[in-house]
């Protein structure tokens, strides 16, 4: 029987000739966070140049350190926000038309990754980046302006 608030758990083995197993319980608001959001950061990592590999790799690793951290995430004004924070600084990588990460050219950028080269709408590209729609909305306008002033 799980305790309330727990989600279901892995099992791994607790030694390599035992046959006894170490459980893992994970917040059940972790792991509802994690189904909605993998599949997205997965795409937004192999859009920055990793393969399949490096991309579960470093989800993995961001997952990781993520719910070490979640107490503190849930604490904050957006989970999803504090968890791009995370995402965004293992991406690395580069993208096409890409320059320097970080600040508003950075979100703006990833804005646009998400809503064209991952064809998200601004309401889920908004929820994937932990800030509302029109954040996402007014970035898509100025990627817009500055797309016609550039043609």
């Amino acid at each position: 029987m799980r305790a309330p608030g727990a989600a279901p758990h892995a099992v791994l083995p607790a030694g390599r000739d035992r046959l006894d197993v170490l459980t893992i319980r994970l917040p059940l608001t972790f792991t509802a966070f994690c189904a909605q959001h993998t599949d997205v950061y997965l795409d937004y990592l192999r859009l920055h140049g990793h393969d399949e590999v490096q991309a579960r790799h470093l989800m993995e690793s961001m997952l990781g350190s993520l719910v070490q951290l979640w107490p503190q995430a849930l604490r904050s004004e957006e989970p999803a926000a504090f968890a791009w924070s995370l995402l965004t600084a293992l991406a690395g990588g580069s993208v096409p038309g890409g320059g320097p990460r970080g600040g508003a050219a950075g979100r703006q950028r990833d804005v646009v990754l998400l809503c064209q080269r991952l064809s998200l709408t601004p309401a889920q590209a908004a929820a994937a980046m932990g800030v509302d729609e029109g954040t996402v909305a007014t970035h898509l306008g100025t990627a817009r302006r500055r797309a016609r002033v550039q043609d």
